[in-house]
């Protein structure tokens, strides 16, 4: 990922050129290739550059077509082929066909206006000083894959991909954001897509674009996106469904390869699996000269993990190499030391340093990681499938469905029957509650009401779509930015650019528009589709829940003291009574450890602001 920057002095004021150059040069780690800035008068970008595909060897940035409309991006974009098409067919020169990624930008910036948002599909970060009609134009991809910050406060008007980057500048306060804080210790993170663990500091929301003209100076912020509600898509043949997706995902994975090298963190499940074999798919059909390397990590003593296996049977199966990493012997909050390592947001990663070996491990080989993140959110079934089955009578599409799955891929899937009666019985016990945090600071809980906060986000669940409203709401939650940001260079500290294949809108809009059964339970239409290109004891295994939580697992050994990680900072005291937290607490309450070590991990990041 590469890092974007820029400044505009609202009053009028030149740009400072050193304090530019300061910031841009504190993102050299996301872009190590080539560091540049432009400046006009009282508005100026920075870039960092990584260059991560073909095209992008011959890209310069800060960037401009006609010397009077300028662009900064972090920018991957997907569906080249259309794009270019379309653009041709608006007027643009056949020259076009060779443009890079940040060139296509500010050729639809051109054709469209602002209304080129709604023809880029990719990963993306960008922003466009419109020089005549002295305006900004800026964007962040449909789920927030780059990072986008910014600070508004009248006089100037900053934004960068590192919110640690806009602190360098003297407009930029360090107060933090207790609202953010108060999320973080309740729900693991941040809720609010617009705000920031900084009070001045705002970031750009998925799927919105933002619009600062200099003669009003009145921010216009609004989406241009969301994820669509519509016909459910119903094939003649089932194997049309099939086909569609393997159509899909091959796109998604052929537009993230681009480039000689690819490494594919690989699991021992459905997910990455599929899409390691696309992309070994894609090298053949277009017999182009790249590599592909899968990394796992792995635990062989720890507690019981079967990743090594069921990995290293895709990989053979693939033909590809496989590189282990192995976790055992990390201890917890082992964090990362280079750069002075201080991520933008809270994260509640206790063996972080583990994770960022990994990605070093990937770096060494290659810029790019490709994932199966977000086939579990697609392929989410539909809840109460089966009781709305069974109460419409619908038990001749039940039979087929469970049949063609028996035949296509070993078994019949779980689809709740049992649960459903208990409903329509009212016999079903409720899930468990949640265990509300007894740690809390509370002057701090009280001013923030976060009981009241706590309840109903832990109760409220909204009828969002009429069929897949768990996958929707999933899609929908702040969780995927948040996960995006944990991979990160700000916090794993290599030029290392992750790629999710799942999470390109075409193969969302399709998989979210589906039957649910039999195509989503289990993973059927996942399972289908590897037929012959994974090993079966991959494609038939069982999605199953982690044996053991390797956090639990290191808490209950002889000699685990909590002081040894927990030195608290003054700071911790304004929102935690450390007085109630223990190592007791953690093992009576086994199933809620991940929530009691997040003022551990607070605790760390504040630490980590002072270095």
């Amino acid at each position: 990922m590469s890092g974007i920057v820029g400044i505009i002095n609202l009053d009028g004021a030149p740009v400072d050129r050193d304090l530019l150059w300061r910031m841009t040069d504190f993102m050299s780690h996301r872009g190590p290739d080539d560091r540049k800035i432009w400046i006009e008068g009282n508005v100026g970008f920075g870039h960092a550059m990584l260059r991560t595909t073909w095209e992008a060897e011959t890209e310069r940035q800060p960037l401009t077509l006609d010397g009077r409309v300028w662009l900064t991006a972090d920018a991957r974009i997907d569906g080249r082929s259309d794009l270019v098409h379309d653009l041709e067919s608006k007027g643009c020169p056949k020259s076009v066909k060779a443009a890079n990624d940040a060139e296509l930008i500010l050729y639809a910036y051109h054709t469209w206006g602002e209304e080129c948002i709604k023809h880029l599909i990719g990963d993306f970060a960008f922003a466009i000083w419109d020089g005549p009609e002295r305006r900004l134009f800026s964007a962040r991809d449909h789920f927030g894959v780059r990072p986008l910050y910014y600070v508004n406060n009248g006089d100037r008007f900053v934004f960068a991909s590192s919110a640690n980057c806009l602190r360098i500048h003297d407009a930029v306060s360090d107060e933090l954001d207790d609202l953010t804080i108060a999320d973080f210790l309740l729900f693991d993170l941040n809720l609010e897509p617009s705000r920031s663990a900084f009070s001045d500091i705002r970031r750009l929301a998925p799927a919105h674009r933002l619009t600062l003209p200099l003669q009003t100076q009145s921010l216009t912020l609004n989406s241009y996106w969301a994820l669509p509600i519509k016909e459910e898509i119903r094939y003649k043949k089932r194997r049309h469904y099939v086909e569609h997706l393997n159509d899909l995902l091959l796109n998604a994975v052929e537009d993230r390869l681009r480039t000689n090298r690819v490494g594919m963190l690989l699991s021992g499940g459905m997910d990455s699996g599929s899409v390691a074999a696309a992309a070994r798919n894609v090298i053949k059909k277009k017999d182009q000269p790249c590599d592909l390397s899968a990394f796992t990590y792995v635990y062989d003593y720890l507690m019981p993990d079967h990743e090594r296996y069921y990995s290293g049977l895709v990989s053979r199966k693939l033909g590809i190499s496989i590189n282990y990493t192995v976790s055992d012997d990390y201890k917890m909050y082992q964090w990362p030391t280079r750069r002075g390592f201080c991520p933008s947001e809270i994260i509640n990663e206790p063996h972080r340093a583990l994770f960022n070996d990994f990605v070093d491990s990937v770096a060494q080989y290659s810029r790019i990681a490709l994932t199966g993140d977000g086939g579990d959110a697609l392929f989410y079934p539909t809840e109460n499938y089966a009781e709305k089955a069974i109460t419409s009578l619908r038990w001749g599409e039940l039979l087929q469905g469970m049949v063609y799955c028996l035949f296509s891929y070993g078994r019949i899937p779980r689809i709740g029957f049992r649960s459903a009666i208990k409903r329509l019985m009212g016999r079903s016990r409720s899930a468990a509650p949640r265990l509300y945090p007894k740690w809390l600071n509370e002057s701090f809980e009280t001013r923030f009401a976060l009981r009241d906060r706590w309840a109903e986000q832990n109760n409220s669940k909204r009828p969002l779509h009429p069929r897949r409203n768990d996958t929707y709401e999933s899609l929908n939650h702040p969780m995927w930015p948040h996960g995006f940001a944990d991979n990160d260079p700000d916090v794993t500290c290599s030029s290392v650019e992750f790629r999710y294949p799942f999470f390109d809108t075409r193969v969302v809009n399709f998989l979210l528009n589906i039957p649910s059964f039999p195509w989503c339970f289990e993973k059927g239409l996942l399972r289908i589709a590897t037929r012959r290109q994974l090993p079966e004891q991959v494609r038939k295994r069982r999605k199953t829940p982690i044996v053991q939580d390797p956090i639990l697992v290191r808490v209950e050994q002889p000699g685990w003291q909590l002081s040894d990680y927990f030195r608290p900072v003054d700071r911790l005291f304004d929102y935690v009574d450390t007085r109630n937290i223990s190592k007791a607490m953690w093992l009576r309450e086994r199933e809620e450890i991940w929530m009691h070590v997040r003022p551990l991990s607070l605790n760390y990041w504040l630490k980590s602001l002072s270095n």
